[in-house]
């Protein structure tokens, strides 16, 4: 039999920042919050996590690097795609949240993270607070479809976290970083 785990809770800053009016700060800070996480994931998982600082990663690395721990690389495409995203918007000022831009982040999902991206649709629109809202993924402009892939992403990011605690803590050497 397998334990459900409860998920940890949506951080409220993160969320903040992905449903904030400007796209460069949408997309830079819920990069960051993702990439938080994959900070997170690859420091709980490695055997001496204090040489990481050393090693300089770039964010395409830890992805590559949480990959060769044991992340799911099923989500490796889309990670990347959220890192690409982000140096687009830091350096290009004619970027936007285009309807191809967010279909291939989209699209670099696997399955599993595009059906959850619909599936949150309620979810999100509730913690928005927003009155009237489209009840499908589809009908959202773009800056909300790119909302609910990355909270999908920061989310799984996290239960890796939470799986990897669990599963340590069963054999007695889970590591918590601060």
């Amino acid at each position: 039999m397998v334990d459900m785990i409860e998920p940890s809770p949506i951080n409220e800053k993160f969320l903040k920042a992905l449903l904030a009016q400007d796209e460069v700060a949408s997309v830079i800070r819920s990069h960051l919050y993702v990439e938080a996480q994959l900070d997170k994931f690859i420091e709980i998982t490695v055997v001496e996590p204090e040489f990481l600082n050393d090693l300089g990663l770039s964010y395409a690395k830890k992805v590559d690097l949480a990959c060769c721990l044991g992340f799911d690389q099923n989500f490796r495409g889309a990670l990347k795609r959220i890192g690409k995203l982000r140096n687009d918007f830091a350096h290009d000022l004619s970027s936007s949240l285009s309807k191809k831009v967010v279909a291939d982040l989209f699209n670099a999902l696997p399955e599993f993270g595009r059906q959850a991206a619909h599936h949150s649709v309620g979810m999100l629109s509730e913690k928005s607070k927003r009155v009237s809202q489209p009840a499908k993924y589809e009908q959202h402009p773009p800056k909300m479809q790119f909302a609910l892939i990355v909270l999908n992403l920061e989310r799984i990011c996290a239960a890796a976290c939470d799986l990897h605690n669990r599963m340590a803590a069963r054999a007695g050497n889970a590591r918590h970083p601060d």
